[in-house]
């Protein structure tokens, strides 16, 4: 195609699980998930414009720091006020299921943008449960609230976990009788 990426070349963004948050009215972040030609997993993040997805305008955001492993299945929410992306969990390479918290903090303008990825060892247990699966969301009163997954051991979940970005903490979770079904 004219412009574009040439057909037998697979587009950066060509995985699935992957985490997706809106950066800007125009463009997203997406970060990890699985090749959709194999069982290998990512660590990148990528810019784009999706309604111009696939037309060679994919980005991939130099980063530095501590890059977390690639992984699948991750749960993701973006702070538009200190751009910053937090991505909570997801299954390794390895096929390790995790609940590790990474943060990682753009530079710049979109999608002209670099990063800085950190580890956050999140204190204020239970904090997550390791899994995949998980849906994660900023809302306006300065929480993320991560809900969900699944884990081989555990199964599936119907905690509500909810993690304070200020101070990198989990402030509070919810699991109980009255809660709604397990899901990821």
């Amino acid at each position: 195609p004219s412009g574009g990426l040439p057909a037998w070349e697979p587009s950066v963004l060509a995985r699935t699980q992957a985490v997706a948050v809106a950066v800007s009215e125009s463009y997203m972040l997406v970060f990890g998930g699985g090749s959709i030609y194999g069982r290998s997993y990512r660590s990148d993040a990528v810019v784009f414009e999706p309604h111009l997805a696939g037309s060679g305008t994919e980005v991939t955001v130099p980063v530095s720091g501590q890059v977390p492993a690639p992984r699948s299945g991750a749960a993701g929410a973006y702070h538009s006020g200190s751009q910053t992306l937090y991505v909570f969990g997801g299954e390794t390479a390895e096929n390790v299921y995790t609940a590790e918290v990474y943060a990682l903090s753009l530079n710049g303008t979109v999608p002209a943008v670099s990063g800085t990825w950190r580890k956050i060892s999140a204190p204020g247990e239970p904090g997550l449960l390791a899994g995949t699966g998980a849906a994660a969301a900023y809302h306006s009163d300065g929480l993320i609230y991560v809900f969900g997954g699944y884990a081989a051991d555990t199964g599936f979940s119907h905690r509500l976990a909810i993690f304070d970005p200020i101070v990198d903490a989990w402030v509070s979770y919810v699991s109980g009788p009255d809660d709604p079904w397990p899901r990821a």
